[in-house]
């Protein structure tokens, strides 16, 4: 081949390869490309990173609850049963009221031979050796020797006699000892009255009680049982007596 021919064939290529430069160039220029679609990757992104920090928190939170129960069960204690949660309160009971209060009666200094009044026309009169009650306004006294010559009536003790009445039953009582009493009671039906005490000045040894019951205490039945009980002033009981009523 001779030169003339080489150099022929040489434009004759380069030519072609501008022709297809030149229809690949029109070729993409009529070509338009899709938006970028940068929410949706972003979203998948941030989709897949949930899902790892998911497989590895559950992992955790598994090992976590492991490791308190397994605590628990060395805090409490191998044989040592579960707590139980505490029962509710229960609620309060209504309180009782309180007994009302025995209202014990002042003791009464009497003079020797002069009368002192309970009310209700009965009378009292004590001496060195007798005692005389008036159980009803202008009856007449009843006198009893209290000197005790006898010895019917042992020393710490109490007795009693009673006058029954319409409207109740009156009690008089008898204390003979060396203490000085300061209350008196009578027990009828579990139930104690106060009765007021009388007595000379000094230490006369002996001293007496006065008690004036409503029918609806004082009639409790023949043999109801009628408790007496003396005390110093100190709430010791210096005498006490236990019968049926008759």
């Amino acid at each position: 081949m001779n030169s003339r021919t080489a150099e022929h064939g040489d434009g004759a290529s380069a030519r072609f390869e501008e022709r297809m430069r030149r229809a690949l160039s029109d070729a993409a220029a009529t070509v338009e490309p899709a938006p970028w679609p940068a929410g949706e990757v972003l979203g998948r992104a941030a989709r897949r990173r949930r899902n790892r920090r998911v497989a590895v928190c559950v992992p955790l939170v598994v090992a976590v609850a492991a490791i308190a129960a397994l605590a628990a069960g060395v805090a409490r204690g191998p044989d040592e049963p579960r707590p139980v949660a505490a029962a509710p309160a229960p609620p309060p009971r209504p309180r009782t009221p309180p007994s009302p209060a025995v209202v014990w009666p002042a003791v009464r200094v009497a003079e020797p031979g002069r009368a002192i009044g309970f009310g209700g026309g009965v009378r009292m009169r004590l001496a060195a050796g007798e005692r005389c009650v008036d159980w009803k306004d202008g009856g007449g006294w009843d006198c009893r020797d209290e000197s005790n010559e006898d010895g019917n009536q042992p020393q710490g003790s109490v007795s009693t006699q009673a006058y029954g009445y319409t409207g109740g039953m009156r009690y008089t009582l008898l204390y003979r000892g060396t203490a000085a009493p300061a209350r008196m009671c009578v027990t009828v039906a579990g139930r104690a009255w106060p009765a007021t005490v009388v007595t000379l000045p000094g230490h006369p040894g002996w001293a007496a009680g006065y008690l004036d019951l409503p029918t609806s205490a004082a009639s409790q039945g023949p043999f109801t049982p009628l408790g007496l009980t003396v005390w110093d002033a100190d709430g010791r009981v210096i005498a006490s007596l236990e019968k049926p009523r008759g």
